[in-house]
């Protein structure tokens, strides 16, 4: 299924948000792809015609912190929140050594700032972004936080915001990227659909409606 990816011009941070299993992670990696066959000089596969070509970031490196068992390695002892840390600290040291003001980097996160504290999370994640973004090419991350769907809406120049569009009703992803808009969780109504016990549903709907 094609993921439509058409960042705006000008645009050096991208927010990706929306609900789990609607695609945000799957369209991070379909970029990060066709970066890195673009540089071993393959056809990317995707489509086009001549009125509108196809184009993609000449990017010296492709960094990349995608929290799940295909590419995160936990070793050395480390939690995962520390592990993902870890990682960032390493991703935004890249990115300065390879500033140049020619091609730099292209930087793909997936939720940062996860598996902590969620004020401490959300803050740290628009922090990171805020630094990932004045030292790539272009920085495109996948987030549930508030604080990072605000980075455009702020004002922040260069900054723009994308939603995964997900069809609530048969539970399953588009893969369409809704420019300028922001994404919410529905995480208690996905977790209805996929079967969790209705009185624990509904358990959960009243003490979020509360908070």
């Amino acid at each position: 299924v094609p993921v439509d990816f058409v960042v705006p011009p000008s645009t050096s941070l991208v927010a990706i948000t929306g609900p789990n299993t609607g695609g945000k992670t799957a369209s991070l990696k379909a970029l990060g792809l066709a970066l890195l066959m673009a540089r071993a000089g393959l056809h990317i596969p995707a489509g086009g015609d001549e009125s509108e070509p196809l184009r993609v970031p000449w990017t010296r490196r492709v960094l990349a912190d995608l929290g799940d068992a295909q590419s995160l390695n936990l070793d050395g002892g480390l939690s995962t929140f520390s592990a993902h840390l870890v990682r960032l600290q390493r991703i935004l040291r890249a990115s300065d050594e390879e500033r140049d003001g020619n091609h730099g980097v292209v930087v793909l996160l997936d939720e940062p700032g996860g598996g902590t504290d969620p004020a401490e999370g959300a803050a740290l994640a628009a922090a990171v972004l805020r630094a990932s973004q004045t030292r790539s090419l272009l920085t495109v991350a996948t987030s549930h936080y508030e604080e990072v769907k605000a980075l455009a809406e702020s004002g922040l120049a260069g900054a723009a915001n994308a939603a995964v569009e997900f069809d609530a009703e048969t539970l399953r992803p588009t893969y369409r990227l809704l420019w300028g808009e922001f994404g919410q969780s529905n995480a208690i109504s996905i977790a209805a659909g996929l079967g969790l016990a209705p009185e624990l549903v509904e358990a959960a709907e009243k003490r979020w409606r509360r908070q």
